[in-house]
């Protein structure tokens, strides 16, 4: 995937320039791919919701900006986990998953729940 976002007024009629491209390989597994534009993105978006200067906003039924990033924090925790080929799954190959299906169920709720934030979330991402 190569995205390249021009930014605004950089155009002539003052819009932005939007070019994504995308070879066969990204849809093997799409969700990765996603992951690996969403992963990083919420890890600079948390970094400005930190800095106190920019956070002007977040979903106040959260009631709180230490409770967004929190949000923010779970979602990005699972996309980065997406990202890296959910490296937490690694443990549970080289013992017998029946034993541990429990915990291997836990770390994949875990993942869905971020990637749920995402969704619900989604229209909240903007400073």
């Amino acid at each position: 995937m190569k995205i390249d976002i021009s930014g605004y007024g950089e155009q002539e009629n003052g819009e932005r320039k939007i070019e994504v491209s995308f070879i066969d390989e990204d849809f093997w597994n799409l969700d990765n791919t996603l992951a690996t534009v969403i992963a990083p993105s919420l890890a600079k978006f948390i970094e400005r919701m930190k800095n106190d200067s920019v956070a002007a906003g977040f979903p106040h039924a959260l009631g709180s900006l230490e409770k967004w990033i929190e949000m923010l924090e779970k979602m990005h925790w699972s996309f980065n986990e997406i990202a890296e080929g959910r490296p937490g799954e690694d443990e549970f190959f080289n013992v017998q998953l029946e034993s541990r299906k429990d915990e291997f169920a836990v770390y994949h709720l875990r993942i869905q729940e971020g990637c749920e934030l995402f969704g619900k979330y989604f229209q909240h991402l903007w400073e």
